[in-house]
């Protein structure tokens, strides 16, 4: 079976820059991320060496021309996405299309933010108060997010929160501000 590091190593080869020149995301053959949104997890970083890092990732192999198509199981015929942007992944038998789709899938933190503000929207937060946020310290922020925390209740999944949580939390926040205008840190 291909490893993902037979695949990282293909496209850091002259042969797989040669093919897809715009890969941004294959910078660093140590650094395991997807190749559409950039997508990494800190533990895929604890090996010692980046065979070991790119192996235990948990990225998917992503044919570029499916298995259906009779698209061969070697490096040159995959590219490595997380689980959100292989289920959204052209269904293709063309490079092009493939490596163009990539190239334009937001990153993961953009797509993340805006679920984020998606969820505070639906939720009601007014825009123009979350960004009086930026008028207080960063030690009230801290306690404000605190509090909201414990107040809904907030937890993670694995080591994250999600979207939702977030927002629950940003509008808990937004809510506790002052209606009058606040002062600048100083």
């Amino acid at each position: 079976m291909t490893t993902r590091f037979d695949i990282a190593q293909y496209w850091e080869s002259a042969e797989g820059a040669a093919r897809w020149p715009r890969n941004s995301v294959l910078i660093d053959i140590g650094e395991p991320s997807c190749m559409a949104c950039g997508y990494y997890a800190r533990e895929w970083d604890k090996p010692k060496t980046a065979k070991d890092r790119w192996n235990k990732a948990t990225l998917d192999r992503a044919h570029i021309i499916a298995a259906s198509s009779n698209g061969p199981d070697v490096p040159s015929n995959y590219v490595l996405l997380c689980g959100s942007c292989h289920q959204a992944a052209p269904m293709t038998s063309s490079d092009a299309v493939m490596f163009g789709w990539c190239e334009r899938r937001k990153s993961h933190r953009q797509a993340k933010g805006d679920a984020v503000i998606a969820e505070a929207l639906s939720l009601g937060v007014d825009p123009a108060l979350v960004e009086r946020l930026g008028m207080l310290s960063h030690e009230e922020i801290r306690e404000r997010i605190n509090a909201a925390c414990e107040d809904v209740g907030a937890g993670t999944h694995l080591t994250a929160m999600t979207p939702s949580t977030i927002a629950l939390v940003i509008k808990r926040v937004a809510d506790s501000l002052p209606s009058a205008p606040l002062r600048s840190p100083r």
